[in-house]
């Protein structure tokens, strides 16, 4: 939990910025670590978390639909490998690791750890306050959808879908951009 607070004081941090470029190696080995560790994650889902798969194909449809006034556009594809890959990041994060642990720790229902979880992944893209109230809202769906089905290829896919739609169809004086901390 302290990690956590740590990881959003660095991103707000001006080095950080400023080496962003050296600290790529070792986030990528970071990725790899927590890719070894959760590795049983990895495999075959238990469940097949339809409701995750429906719910991120419906918001997609609607979002494309609500913003691009009736004009469906797939220019978001040309992103989907790289992002489906920070996507795995962040719902090993989400998932496996903080909410995984906080239903360990906190004995509280699964709701409350998923609005926890949320507000803290909304924390972390302060000072954007666009993507803090959305983001808000898609941590505590993807941390209940894991501690209900723990089916990560089902948050990785809504993720990313969702972000990239997302980013497509926002105008730029609302997101103004999807950087956050001091490269924001």
């Amino acid at each position: 939990m302290i990690g956590l607070f740590a990881f959003v004081g660095l991103v707000h941090q001006n080095w950080v910025a400023v080496t962003f470029n050296f600290l790529r190696w070792p986030l990528l080995a970071l990725f790899i670590m927590l890719l070894w560790h959760y590795k049983q994650y990895l495999k075959v889902p238990k469940n097949a978390a339809k409701p995750v798969w429906l719910i991120s194909i419906l918001l997609s449809v609607v979002l494309m639909l609500g913003f691009n006034k009736g004009q469906i556009e797939f220019d978001f594809l040309a992103d989907m490998p790289l992002y489906l890959v920070w996507a795995w990041l962040q719902q090993l994060l989400l998932g496996p690791l903080l909410s995984r642990l906080m239903m360990r720790q906190l004995n509280v229902s699964e709701w409350v750890v998923a609005c926890i979880v949320g507000m803290l992944f909304s924390i972390i893209h302060a000072p954007n306050h666009v993507l803090m109230l959305v983001t808000l809202f898609g941590g505590v769906g993807w941390s209940y959808a894991w501690l209900k089905y723990e089916n990560l290829y089902a948050n990785i896919f809504s993720h990313a879908i969702l972000a990239l739609i997302f980013y497509q169809v926002m105008p730029d004086a609302w997101l103004g951009s999807a950087r956050i901390g001091v490269f924001f």
